[in-house]
């Protein structure tokens, strides 16, 4: 099975972070943010979207530093986006011959909140990158209208307007779970926005906050140690991946012992606050 690897670096000009405050209950401070929002090619219809977190030093703020991969089918193939300093999969798809793939990764896509319409329109980047379905860059004219629909159906979500207020890139992929003969009605546009927090003077200092979490994957009780808490009371609230609110509440003292016994397996967020500073933390539940 031949492979084909392409690493794409979207530049383009970064959004000043000076908007960016309400919003971090979605835009991790300290984290690559991507949503995938997923758009069906016939119809234009939005299909859901779905928002992942990683922890990557080295990924760049103005360029989405992907590696795709990509395998022809001869009966099986498939495509994968992955992070390229981490190799962390973003995407991954299956494509058949004369069949239908399916989307593995992500592995669910909501309909809910941050995924819904507000009143008003985010315009495309200019620097907006169009992905063909074997992970080519793309210039057709008549590829790029097409792609451009799908970003109008999206232009107005609310975690469309999220990313564009913290500063994002973005990136159109045509997804066909079908080759061989291409069939429009199970082809979906995958729309990637791209987030990576910047540290400035204020950011830097909060990271020396950053709290001792363990075991970490886990499979219910987690250990926090937060040395450098400047009260004794401590607010936390836990995330999903989507950025669902899923737990909140308090603590006293610098170490406590939360049961996620209750969590369903997958990624979450803990946020923890003292009132004077913040720091965040992710959570992998097994």
């Amino acid at each position: 099975m031949k492979q084909l690897k392409t690493t794409f670096l979207l530049i383009g000009i970064f959004v000043s972070l000076n908007s960016f405050c309400q919003n971090d209950t979605i835009i991790k401070e300290g984290y690559v943010t991507i949503a995938i929002l997923k758009v069906d090619y016939n119809s234009y219809d939005f299909n859901g979207g779905s928002i992942s977190y990683y922890s990557c030093l080295n990924c760049p703020v103005d360029s989405i530093p992907f590696t795709i991969d990509y395998y022809p089918p001869g009966d099986f193939g498939g495509v994968s986006f992955k992070l390229s300093s981490l190799q962390d999969t973003v995407f991954d798809a299956t494509i058949i011959w004369m069949g239908t793939g399916q989307i593995y990764q992500p592995g669910n896509f909501s309909l809910q909140a941050p995924f819904t319409n507000t009143n008003s329109a985010i315009n495309k980047p200019h620097d907006l990158r169009y992905i063909n379905t074997d992970g080519s860059a793309v210039s057709d004219t008549n590829f790029i209208n097409k792609a451009d629909s799908a970003w109008n159906t999206i232009d107005s979500l609310e975690i469309t307007k999220l990313f564009a207020q913290s500063g994002f890139k973005a990136a159109i992929y045509l997804y066909p779970p079908t080759v061989g003969m291409f069939n429009p009605y199970v082809a979906k546009w995958i729309i990637f926005l791209y987030h990576k927090d910047q540290p400035n003077a204020i950011d830097n200092s909060r990271k020396s906050t950053q709290f001792q979490l363990f075991p970490n994957p886990a499979k219910g009780e987690v250990s926090v140690n937060w040395d450098a808490a400047g009260s004794d009371k401590i607010n936390y609230r836990i995330f999903d991946s989507y950025g669902k609110l899923v737990d909140k509440g308090e603590y006293f003292g610098k170490r406590h012992q939360f049961d996620l016994s209750f969590l369903s397996p997958g990624l979450y967020i803990l946020n923890l606050n003292d009132n004077q500073k913040t720091a965040s933390q992710k959570i992998i539940i097994k």
